[in-house]
């Protein structure tokens, strides 16, 4: 392990802050739910103990390694094998529920990501401190081991689910060493070796440029080059690090301290301090933290696993990167238009926006979005497709962009679900909200907004603004209306569908759905003349932008399709 002062000193900070949390008589932190109402049942607002924090806990304390440390770590870890799901005639054979206050059998799905999620750290345990384990429990976590290695092994993802891919390669290689299983060690070489071969065909991660995955990837990737001692999936460990950081060189911007958009999976706009601390010590420098943004995340579970120094070459590029650049990147590569994803970012000195060409609008995603530096804090620029504020899942967004000019169309798909990506699909495949818009936010304390002559709209915080121009509006039998809000900390251009009124949609058989729409982002006072058009037909929309900066064209279908996706 690491043992220099900072770690020890984050490590000790992280024990005093789980302890923190933990009742007198209970060994396990508790927080307080605030969850995106998926997977659980549980409310938020309820006081909860999580499986996953529980075991990094436990992990923590066997590494302080004091006598009553070790004694909190094995009652913590016989806690958490208690809850996994020993029947191998169950679904969820080999799985845990979130929390200890809900059982899988009342989640709604269980997450069958928690045998990787928990798997590799009862791996971690095994390995670092099997020696500490009382002999029957040391037992007990390699048949819990076991069983979460054969439900990752029963799953079999493909490598398009990049995180858990990555995951579960690792989980069932360190279970077929430890656990002498030459079936999971040759499933689990098998697993890694085709998920970098089918990173490197599409030229990126096909769960794009994601702030918390890349994390994941990153630490996971880690965490087996300090535990797995097979030399083949070393040298696929290793070659997958370089590339999370090749993929990291494209996208991350210093100035703001940001990964540039579009992201594919992301649970906040802004990136964690503890990731930015993360990156810092492999580069060998301070990442930039909103200083809003600096007592938030403790982080100190990431002082598990040393850090590895980003090679040198790919530090250099980041180092050295271009005030001003324009970066096109692959996520999928394929024939099939409808299938290809591509994301394009543009850096200008402290500002930055990136899009993807075509993705949904699921509170996960974030196929638009940008930042700036506004003094010691960053302001965020977000397109967004909601009801009651909350994300919608059915929404999508086709883009072209060049430089920091963006021509974009929101429409709907028919195969997606509310707020999540597909697991609250309606069962009629109809959506009833009280209201729905489409929203293009930008959040600061401060930020403003106003309408000018030529129709369209300035978002502003700080030196730079956005300029948004309407170009088309339809939805369906819904008249759809531009207007502006403006409240505490975030400044809003909006579309908003039926004026505000309740809507009932039917992706799959409605017609005419599209609200098209060009964004500048420019410094505060600089011109942006643009002039637009769509061009309607019967199945399609084309809208045509010009300005002084940039000629662009995108063209879309008029009604709702389905979202297509790799298929491995």
């Amino acid at each position: 392990m690491n043992n220099s002062a900072s770690t020890d000193q984050q490590l000790d900070t992280y024990i005093a802050a789980c302890e923190s949390r933990c009742g007198p008589n209970d060994d396990l932190p508790a927080v307080i739910l605030q969850g995106q109402g998926y997977h659980t049942t549980m409310p938020n607002g309820s006081t909860v103990h999580h499986t996953r924090d529980a075991l990094d806990y436990a992990l923590a304390l066997f590494t302080e390694g004091g006598g009553e440390s070790v004694a909190r770590a094995i009652r913590i870890v016989r806690r958490v094998l208690e809850m996994q799901d020993r029947d191998i005639c169950s679904r969820s054979f080999g799985i845990w529920p979130w929390f200890f206050e809900e059982p899988i059998s009342a989640m709604r799905p269980p997450d069958w990501n928690w045998a990787d999620f928990i798997g590799v750290r009862l791996a971690h345990i095994l390995r670092m401190h099997g020696e500490r384990l009382p002999e029957d429990l040391c037992g007990d976590v390699a048949k819990a081991l076991e069983a979460a290695a054969f439900s990752i092994f029963r799953r079999n993802v493909g490598p398009e689910y990049t995180n858990i891919s990555v995951k579960g390669g690792v989980v069932t290689v360190m279970a077929g060493e430890q656990l002498g299983q030459p079936v999971l060690l040759a499933y689990g070489r098998r697993r890694l070796a085709r998920f970098l071969e089918h990173t490197r065909r599409h030229g990126g991660f096909n769960e794009y440029n994601s702030p918390t995955y890349g994390v994941v990837v990153l630490v996971e990737v880690e965490r087996g080059l300090l535990l797995v001692k097979d030399a083949e999936t070393r040298t696929c460990l290793t070659a997958i690090h370089e590339l999370c950081w090749r993929l990291l060189a494209a996208s991350l911007h210093l100035p703001t301290g940001q990964i540039c958009g579009p992201h594919a999976r992301s649970y906040e706009d802004l990136l964690r301090p503890e990731y930015a601390c993360l990156f810092g010590a492999a580069l060998g420098e301070r990442i930039f933290v909103p200083s809003s943004l600096t007592r938030g995340g403790d982080g100190g579970s990431f002082a598990l696993i040393p850090r590895i120094p980003c090679p040198e070459p790919v530090r250099r590029e980041i180092r050295d990167a271009p005030t001003v650049r324009f970066v096109r990147q692959d996520y999928v590569r394929t024939d099939n238009p409808e299938e290809q994803r591509r994301g394009t970012h543009w850096f200008g000195g402290d500002a930055c926006i990136g899009s993807v060409n075509l993705d949904n609008l699921w509170q996960q995603r974030r196929p638009i979005i940008g930042y700036w530096r506004v003094g010691d804090e960053v302001a965020v620029l977000r397109v967004r497709l909601t009801h009651g504020g909350a994300d919608f899942a059915s929404g999508s967004l086709r883009t072209v962009q060049e430089g920091a000019e963006l021509l974009s169309l929101c429409s709907l798909v028919t195969n997606r679900a509310d707020s999540h990506d597909h697991l609250d699909m309606p069962p009629d495949g109809i959506f009833r909200f009280d209201q729905l818009a489409l929203s293009i936010e930008l959040s600061f304390s401060g930020a403003t907004v106003r309408a000018l002559k030529s129709g369209g709209f300035e978002l502003s915080a700080g030196d730079h603004a956005v300029t948004v121009s309407p170009l088309h509006a339809e939805f369906g039998t819904y008249p759809v209306v531009w207007t502006t809000t403006s409240e505490d900390g975030k400044a809003c251009v909006r579309a908003v569908v039926n004026d505000g009124q309740p809507v009932v949609l039917q992706p799959a058989k409605m017609k005419n759905v599209g609200i098209g729409f060009h964004l500048a982002l420019h410094r505060v006072g600089d011109s942006v003349a643009v002039t637009g058009r769509a061009e309607v037909c019967a199945d399609s929309v084309t809208l045509v932008s010009e300005s002084p900066r940039a000629s662009l064209a995108l063209t879309a279908p008029r009604h709702p399709v389905e979202l297509r996706q790799i298929k491995t």
